[in-house]
């Protein structure tokens, strides 16, 4: 499991890279990873959002979208794809 160091670095490396960036298209690859949303409602939702902050709060990323949140744990592995 990734520690805090590591999901800070790779907030610090994601925040210049996507800030003001618009989401083209979300895949996934775990639906249960979504519930109590489906795929679909997470898809109409996430699509075409701009993405205004990453923030880290210990082992999880947030990504604050101009219409919701995205909320990231890197789990056991560690990768975000």
């Amino acid at each position: 499991m990734p520690e805090l160091p590591e999901v800070e670095a790779i907030a610090r490396t994601l925040r210049p890279l996507v800030l003001g960036r618009r989401i083209r298209c979300a895949h996934v690859f775990q639906d249960v990873l979504l519930r109590p949303q489906t795929i679909c409602q997470f898809s109409k939702l996430a699509e075409g959002a701009r993405i205004q902050a990453v923030r880290r709060q210990g082992k999880y990323l947030f990504l604050k979208l101009d219409r919701g949140l995205i909320e990231i744990h890197f789990r056991f592995d560690g990768q975000l794809l």
